[in-house]
């Protein structure tokens, strides 16, 4: 930590990481795992433009770091890689030797046919021809050949520590950016299993045992605006930077803590925001920081789903003993366009007297965050209310989504549907949270960026996590309770009703039931872990086991008896069958319509019927079986039309 004139104070107390292991399994969160008993050394950087047009190096490399106090061998020790999109096996290059206590390791690999200058003398040397934009690398602790899965990795057998560059298998919430010829994917930050926010892509520097790594240059001194800058990204990324503020809001599970400067907020004209956020990759136990707290924060400066951050460490924050100037929630008007509220990313925000009203659940039971908009209706399909030719008036709809879009986020980066023991916050029997209703906040808000770091959206983040189901006591926004015991009745004869197929398909991830995919096949989970789709890994779609395929089969099975009862006098509640009616199909009549369903689809492509094949069918199959009673008045349906009309009903 470099030295400066200011007071330092105390430095922060923080917890082992002993300590953060018991404070989560209290919690029962569950944080991204680490990988296999580790050994102590990391992937320090990756780079595969060696030799490429433009690059100056003439082989690709992979570096080792031991940030140990003590030497590790890596006999019998391998890396491995494979391409951004294989699946398969990875290409095995074994080391020997040892790397000493805070030393690196250097492996060459395959050499390009450009290039001027040699790596220093490698520690290992492979022949792999690495990609030079996107790849996935790890260390092995042994010899063998392994084949991780695509997505997202936990805890892998025989894997010490895995970088995905832009590729289909990673560590942690994303991937660590592309690279280029000219440049690599680095470690900077230490490792928590989170590629995305580790690494940072720059000018290759290879680092073998013997090298004298280039000494570390003295961050630079920035005020958080400076640090933000004017546009949506930050001028200063990829430099270490120190600066100081305020403590405004420390959501637990974010991993991290929103710094202000003293005395800002309540100015109404900006064109830099000056509050940011402190990114801790050691999790939410190194966070001993409270809010008002007047700290000084060392770290790199980098982008993470739209948000620009210092990715510090529990060495780098100290509190300083001068008092600062109190931080003023932003009053302002909502901030229309995206030049605005980038202004204003990071920042107390004082939502307080507008009027928001629920737009979307559709990621509350997942990540928690609720859609909103800024007055008193929900966002429109642009169709709804624009004829579909009509770019101008489709444009406009767009356009006023956009402005009035917000995502209140509960404080947390969980994943609610990989926990059995996690309830999401906003659900809730008591206070439910629906579409359309009004939301009304009774504290301030930080105004920032997050979600998916491919698609980005601005958000308002509680200044501590939100937790439920009990979650009116730590929401920062209070819902209007728009349930009803019963639905209004709105008169008319008419019933609305749909039937789902999407995802009715004959093929499995597991046809033999031990939950565990076929041929890389990989499953979306419920709470107890057991597959119910199928998710990637293969061509199969649907059903992910033959008790899931045949839980949809019993849907479609369903519809048809329904529709069989109904044509019935002496089972349907619809009165003109009762009174027109003289007998209804037998059995038999369920049985055609079904083998008639699936010849349908099977002529059409498909593998599996749909209600759209049972309603074609309704009529040729049912009607041959069906009698109608003498109407002496003449205004009876036809058979045919009374078919149809049960049909619909049941699709």
């Amino acid at each position: 930590m470099p030295t400066t004139s200011r007071d330092a104070g105390r430095r922060l107390a923080l917890l082992s990481a002993g300590s953060l292991g018991l404070a989560t399994l209290a919690t029962g969160l569950s944080l991204a795992p680490a990988q296999a008993a580790s050994t102590g050394l990391v992937i320090s950087e990756a780079y595969g433009g060696g030799g490429n047009s433009g690059a100056t190096l003439t082989h690709d490399f992979i570096e080792l770091h031991n940030p140990t106090d003590a030497p590790i061998s890596v006999d019998g020790m391998s890396v491995q890689y494979r391409s951004s999109g294989g699946t398969g096996a990875g290409a095995v290059t074994e080391l020997s030797g040892t790397v000493p206590a805070g030393g690196y390791y250097l492996v060459q690999q395959a050499q390009g046919s450009g290039g001027t200058e040699s790596l220093p003398t490698p520690d290992a040397v492979g022949t792999t021809a690495m990609s030079g934009s996107a790849f996935t690398v790890w260390l092995s602790s042994g010899v063998d050949a392994l084949t991780p899965p695509t997505g997202s990795v936990g805890v892998l057998p025989g894997v010490v520590d895995l970088l995905g560059v832009n590729s289909n298998t990673w560590e942690g919430t994303a991937k660590a950016a592309g690279v280029s010829n000219t440049t690599s994917s680095s470690r900077t930050a230490p490792d928590a299993d989170e590629n995305g926010a580790e690494f940072t892509t720059g000018a290759p520097t290879p680092t073998a045992t013997g090298s004298e790594p280039e000494p570390e240059p003295d961050p630079t001194e920035a005020t958080i605006a400076e640090i933000q800058g004017d546009g949506f990204t930050s001028p200063l990324v990829g430099t270490e930077v120190i600066t100081t503020g305020v403590v405004t809001a420390v959501p637990q599970y974010l991993y991290g803590f929103y710094l202000q400067t003293p005395g800002t907020g309540g100015e109404t004209e900006r064109t830099a925001s000056d509050g940011v956020f402190v990114y801790f990759p050691q999790g939410s136990g190194s966070i001993t920081v409270e809010p008002g707290d007047h700290v000084e924060v060392t770290g790199d400066v980098s982008e993470y789903a739209g948000a620009t951050q210092v990715v510090s460490s529990q060495a780098e924050v100290v509190e300083l003993s001068e008092p600062a100037e109190p931080v003023t929630a932003y009053a302002g008007a909502w901030p229309a366009s995206d030049a605005e509220k980038e202004a204003l990313e990071g920042m107390l925000f004082d939502p307080t007297g507008e009027r928001f009203t629920v737009t979307n659940t559709y990621s509350t039971n997942q990540y928690g965050e609720v859609g909103l908009a800024l007055g008193d209706t929900p966002l429109l399909q642009p169709t709804e209310v624009a004829d579909a030719q009509d770019l101008a008036a489709i444009a406009a709809v767009e356009a006023d989504n956009a402005a009035r879009a917000i995502t209140l986020d509960d404080g947390s980066s969980t994943d609610y549907t990989r926990s059995q023991f996690l309830t999401p916050p906003y659900v809730s029997n008591t206070d439910p949270v629906r579409v359309g209703a009004a939301a009304t906040f009774t504290e301030p808000v930080v105004l920032t960026e997050g979600g998916s770091p491919s698609s980005p959206t601005y958000r308002f983040q509680p200044t501590t996590s939100v937790s439920g189901p009990d979650y009116t006591t730590t929401s920062p926004a209070v819902f209007e309770n728009t349930r009803t015991a019963a639905p209004e009745e709105v008169g008319g004869d008419l019933s609305v009703a749909s039937f789902n197929v999407l995802n009715y398909f004959t093929t499995l991830g597991d046809a033999d039931d031990d939950n565990v995919g076929d041929d890389g096949c990989q499953a979306y989970v419920d709470r107890d872990g057991d597959g119910n789709n199928v998710r990637t890994g293969c061509d199969q779609r649907g059903a992910w086991d033959p008790q899931d395929l045949q839980r949809q089969q019993e849907k479609i099975v369903s519809a048809i008896l329904g529709l069989v009862r109904d044509a019935r006098p002496e089972q349907t509640s619809d009165e003109r069958v009762k009174r027109l009616v003289d007998w209804g199909p037998s059995p038999r009549a369920g049985q055609a319509l079904m083998l008639a369903a699936r010849s349908r689809a099977l002529l059409r492509g498909r593998l599996a019927p749909s209600i759209e094949d049972v309603e074609a069918l309704a009529e040729p199959c049912l009607g041959h079986r069906m009698a109608m009673r003498y109407d002496p008045t003449g205004e009876a349906p036809s058979l045919t039309d009374l078919i149809n009309d049960l049909a619909r009903k049941v699709a």
